[in-house]
């Protein structure tokens, strides 16, 4: 059933709670060394491809690799494997999140957030916090994740000590702070997440995507307000070095801007209250096959929706 999967890491999902079992594939370990064998045995299995879920299934581990899944019944565990009896609880491949933030994961209202992280800044410089957003992710259930928009250096460090294993978290891609019209003054929240590049025209848009790309980014963020040249010059750009452009959207005319200039993924369309766009430019989109990422959630402060509704949890 997860023949088409190669190096995943699968999760354990109780109601409410995510606890990953982690296949460490970047971890250090002697080539010389049989491969550890690890058997998750009695859970639920939902394989990602919407089959029916197999109850009390078994998954087989070996090294980094998924070698065997189906039924307990018939999935022969060796003498030498770590068994985990992950009865009552469903196994899955790990989630991606694409559209997130390690400044900002876990927060509950931007203004107390950020005011206390000035507080305490020497504690928690960015690079902790960063850090301890990619626990939280891991810990959720997260093994892939885009963070669209931090400090330059922190997201860099973090991204790369996550990959040599040093640190936990999923695997990152990074942009750096946002390509737009603004720069985050002074002590505002934008400083951790990146005080933006900010330019003026289409020629200084696509120097900064050269040098965020120089500086080792994996992915272009930019965000209104642009127009259609200052997007067209970062997808072009960024596409000559064949790395991929999202853009923060919200409003019928600068998504249809972004659209049409290349961009690759269009972020945040159809959130925070946004009226429905006309029906021409979503067709153009959906038969374009652009990826779109709703962001559901976004502008919906966690904490505050708890106190007016705490049943949902």
């Amino acid at each position: 059933m997860l023949a088409g999967y190669r190096r995943l890491t699968l999760a354990t999902v109780i109601p409410a709670l995510v606890i990953p079992i982690l296949v460490l594939s970047n971890a250090p370990r002697s080539h010389a060394q049989t491969p550890r064998r690890l058997a998750l045995v009695g859970g639920m299995l939902l394989d990602g491809y919407e089959a029916p879920p197999i109850n009390h299934a078994a998954v087989l581990i070996e090294g980094n690799k998924i070698v065997k899944v189906g039924p307990a019944s018939e999935v022969k565990i060796p003498a030498d494997a770590t068994v985990i009896d992950t009865s009552g609880l469903t196994m899955m491949p790990g989630m991606m999140e694409t559209h997130g933030h390690l400044a900002i994961m876990g927060h509950g209202e931007y203004g107390r957030w950020f005011a206390w992280l000035a507080q305490h800044k020497a504690q928690f410089p960015p690079e902790t916090v960063f850090e301890i957003s990619a626990k939280q992710l891991l810990m959720a259930g997260i093994t892939s994740a885009i963070d669209l928009g931090g400090s330059m250096a922190p997201s860099l460090a973090v991204r790369d000590r996550i990959a040599r294993g040093e640190v936990p978290g999923p695997r990152m891609q990074v942009s750096g702070p946002p390509i737009n019209h603004r720069a985050g003054p002074p002590g505002s929240p934008d400083q951790l997440l990146g005080p933006g590049t900010g330019i003026t025209t289409p020629a200084e848009a696509a120097a900064a995507v050269d040098d965020h790309i120089r500086q080792g980014v994996d992915v272009i963020k930019c965000q209104v307000p642009l127009s259609f040249d200052e997007y067209k010059a970062i997808v072009e750009a960024a596409h000559k070095h064949n790395v991929k452009v999202h853009a923060h959207l919200y409003a019928e005319r600068e998504l249809a801007d972004a659209f049409h200039a290349g961009v690759d993924v269009l972020q945040h369309v159809g959130s925070a209250g946004v009226p429905l766009y006309s029906a021409a430019l979503m067709k153009e989109i959906v038969d374009a096959g652009r990826p779109v990422v709703p962001t559901a959630a976004h502008r919906v402060f966690i904490w505050p929706a708890t106190l007016e509704f705490p049943e949902r949890l």
